[in-house]
């Protein structure tokens, strides 16, 4: 009494996964475009940086200026002498 089931059942083989891959589908439709606006961008982000450099050096508005370096610089660091080197007023506190 052996029976061949598997004549009942219709099987289609292929090589596809049968998931739905959203994000590897949109990336292979996408990375032109995406390539395209960073090389866009990249200039304009250096032509950007450029004039704000040349707004800081050639003086510009001084109270600009002062909030660029804020913005570089925050709570008012800044590379220099130690503070109180001059007259030998220096405290390390270590502890």
């Amino acid at each position: 009494m052996t029976t061949d089931t598997r004549s009942a059942f219709v099987v289609d083989t292929n090589d596809r996964v049968p998931g739905f891959n959203l994000p590897q589908r949109i990336g292979r439709l996408l990375w032109a475009p995406m390539l395209v606006m960073a090389l866009m961008a990249f200039p304009v982000g250096l032509i950007l940086g450029v004039a704000r450099a040349n707004l800081i050096q050639t003086g510009g508005d001084p109270n600009r200026a002062r909030a660029l370096y804020n913005q570089v610089y925050p709570q008012g660091y800044q590379l220099g002498k130690e503070l109180g080197s001059d007259t030998g007023d220096i405290t390390r506190n270590r502890g």
